[in-house]
């Protein structure tokens, strides 16, 4: 949850374990929230998702923020689920 402040590129990344090593790939993110977008506290949320599968032993998994004023990130979720055929 983001309290109301400027934050962008906001993201959940992967980046190469493996040899080449290095390299950042988005698989989600949410859009720039522009300074006091609405008051409180607001919820974002990206349901599209690039490079789906997890993969442990070739990629490290992290998520990133960038804020640009006073606030700041107070939690975040990651849900998924696996359809009974890809399960």
């Amino acid at each position: 949850m983001i309290e109301t402040s400027s934050h962008r590129d906001c993201a959940l990344v992967r980046t190469g374990l493996v040899p080449p090593v290095g390299g950042f790939e988005v698989l989600a993110a949410v859009p720039t929230t522009g300074l006091n977008p609405t008051p409180g506290t607001v919820r974002l949320a990206d349901t599209i998702i690039d490079f789906a599968t997890i993969d442990n032993t070739r990629y490290g998994y992290f998520l990133q923020c960038q804020i640009e004023s006073v606030g700041g990130i107070f939690g975040a979720d990651v849900i998924y689920t696996i359809t009974a055929a890809k399960g």
